[in-house]
């Protein structure tokens, strides 16, 4: 079995690094499409790795994607209803 670590980002799993054999490295495995452009790289060592992979997790143009809102009517009630997507998706059916 091979050795790996997990590497995470503000507690986001965002993959692993593998260590290769016979002393080659570490290999990154991209588990978030932020990272993607880390998949498949190696390192020397396993900080180089995490490090390579958090680089290319923050500098992906996926991470700015559009804020999530709760809709109108929630305010003062307790917790606000769960949201995904961008603005005025909620799940509860809210208008946005």
């Amino acid at each position: 079995m091979q050795t790996s670590k997990i590497v995470e980002v503000d507690g986001v799993f965002i993959g692993a690094a593998v260590l290769l054999p016979e002393a080659q490295g570490w290999r990154f495995v991209a588990a978030d499409h932020r990272a993607d452009s880390a998949d498949g790289r190696t390192a020397p060592t396993l900080h180089d790795a995490q490090q390579l992979a958090k680089r290319a997790y923050f500098t992906s143009r996926g991470r700015a994607l559009a804020p999530c809102r709760v809709g109108p009517g929630w305010e003062g009630k307790g917790t606000p209803p769960p949201t995904i997507g961008p603005v005025g998706n909620s799940l509860d059916g809210a208008p946005g």
